[in-house]
């Protein structure tokens, strides 16, 4: 019986590396053997536990994704290593393959498509497979195989399947939320901004949080931004409340579907947020 793919999770948002842990628990070929939630604890996790395979987030506390791959070099033990990110940057990616990452993936990413790519390395055998930024994103997977190099003799058949749901979108979903923000009117100084767009984030992942913003949403927020649940509540409340009374109401109109002006009530945080994540998601679904 092959031995499961032995995989290490470096990621600072809470609730993602529970999206994950929870996912890999009920795959029988996949064992997540540790999470660290900064750069330093990564590199140290992956010296202690020689994982087979390392999710690395780009942006970290401490040490980012880049910083990890940057002290893995010359290590004999060194895992696949897999960059997750939310910002799409060509910079970026090419500085991360130069570093030696093997695969990049941009969030939101669909779950069973994480797991595809995990076992694609055990599948193929190493850990040197081309990427879209290297083959100029013309790489197509009939039959869960890879195209050819285009640069060598043989030609890529023409694709058989429908694009790979991580496939980088035009621009990241975090560069749409934020220009949103801005365009509504949030002022990009207070505390509320960075807590309104870190809450749509994550409920473009799981609007079911929204169910749960005080117990499970808010608290993943102040993990993130180092503050408390309560004061992640009241950012939000009072960025929303200067959009509401301050905002570009053109936009707001446009958005919401109604005349601000003729509602006195500004939304709750569940619902604003909820209206503007289910946009995103929508949108990204049809895309």
């Amino acid at each position: 019986m092959q031995d499961k793919i032995r995989v290490l999770l470096a990621d600072d948002n809470l609730l993602l590396c529970t999206i994950v842990e929870d996912y890999i628990k009920k795959q029988p070929d996949i064992e997540l053997v540790s999470i660290a939630h900064d750069g330093l604890e990564a590199f140290s996790k992956i010296r202690e536990e020689k994982p087979d395979l390392a999710l690395l987030d780009c942006a970290m506390p401490k040490i980012d994704g880049l910083g990890v791959l940057e002290s893995l070099e010359g290590e004999p033990d060194r895992p696949v290593c897999i960059m997750l990110t939310g910002i799409k940057s060509d910079n970026v990616t090419r500085r991360a393959y130069d570093l030696g990452a093997d695969y990049y993936i941009v969030k939101p990413f669909d779950i069973e498509g994480l797991g595809d790519r995990i076992r694609m390395f055990r599948e193929r055998g190493d850990s040197s497979i081309r990427t879209e930024l290297d083959q100029k994103r013309n790489w197509e997977e009939p039959q869960r195989e890879w195209a050819p190099d285009p640069r060598s003799a043989v030609p890529a058949q023409p694709a058989q399947t429908a694009p790979t749901t991580i496939a980088p979108h035009k621009a990241s979903i975090e560069e749409q939320v934020t220009d949103l923000l801005r365009e509504i009117g949030v002022p990009a100084n207070i505390r509320g901004y960075r807590c309104l767009r870190a809450a749509i984030m994550i409920s473009i992942d799981n609007l079911d949080l929204l169910h749960f913003v005080t117990r499970q949403l808010y608290p993943s927020i102040a993990q993130q931004l180092d503050t408390t649940p309560s004061s992640v509540e009241r950012a939000i409340r009072h960025a929303i409340g200067i959009v509401w009374e301050h905002g570009n109401i053109a936009e707001l109109e446009r958005l919401f579907g109604f005349s601000v002006s003729a509602r006195k009530k500004k939304p709750s945080n569940s619902e604003f947020i909820a209206l503007i994540a289910d946009k995103f998601r929508l949108a990204n679904q049809a895309s």
